[in-house]
């Protein structure tokens, strides 16, 4: 079957056209995940706490809270446990986590150590004005288990949907460049390829 050697050509250029657009979405999640402005950073004890007041200055902010543990021993566990609040300290949403210590040795006698203690999280407001986050914490070893520390930076946007926009266009330009130059190489070149194998 002949090719179209233009149509190919227009394959190709749309091709390069989705690697560009895949960088774009990349550079706009890159800049939308900066952070602006200055953020709250406060110890949360074990007996649990606030953190605030955040001052939210635009409709459909978004900020990342970023929490992180010290757990001092192997077995140690602890639900960590955040809450939402408005200027009036009324619930509107929350989230959560366990976070956890293990260390031992496997069936060769090698030791081995794991930990999960920290996660983060993007939350939008959707309206301008202050709000809280109220904290609770449970441990199973309250004397192993150190304070909560909780930093909420503001960001410029949220970047996912962008972050995503860009793998799914990447993944598109390099399949349908592969399509073009593999898929679709003219009978000649291939047959050149499989003499260059035969010598």
């Amino acid at each position: 079957m002949p090719h179209d050697s233009g149509k190919l050509a227009e394959w190709t250029k749309a091709s390069y056209a989705l690697l560009a657009f895949a960088g774009l979405c990349f550079l706009t999640s890159f800049f939308l995940n900066m952070d602006v402005g200055k953020s709250v950073e406060q110890a949360i004890p074990l007996s649990g706490g606030d953190v605030g007041p955040i001052e939210v200055k635009e409709d459909y902010s978004v900020y990342r809270i970023a929490v992180a543990q010290t757990l001092n021993a192997s077995g140690v566990w602890s639900f960590v446990g955040g809450e939402v609040l408005d200027e009036q300290k009324e619930y509107l949403f929350g989230f959560g986590k366990e976070l956890w210590k293990e260390s031992g040795r496997d069936y060769e006698g090698y030791a081995w150590s794991e930990q999960d203690t920290t996660f983060d999280l993007k939350v939008t407001f959707p309206k301008k004005g202050t709000y809280f986050l109220r904290f609770s914490i449970e441990t199973n070893q309250p004397s192993r288990a150190g304070s909560v520390m909780v930093k909420v930076t503001p960001k410029q946007g949220s970047s996912l949907a962008h972050f995503i926009l860009g793998i799914l266009s990447l993944v598109g330009a390099v399949g349908l460049w592969m399509w073009v130059n593999v898929q679709n190489a003219p009978t000649d070149r291939r047959s050149r390829l499989i003499d260059d194998d035969e010598w």
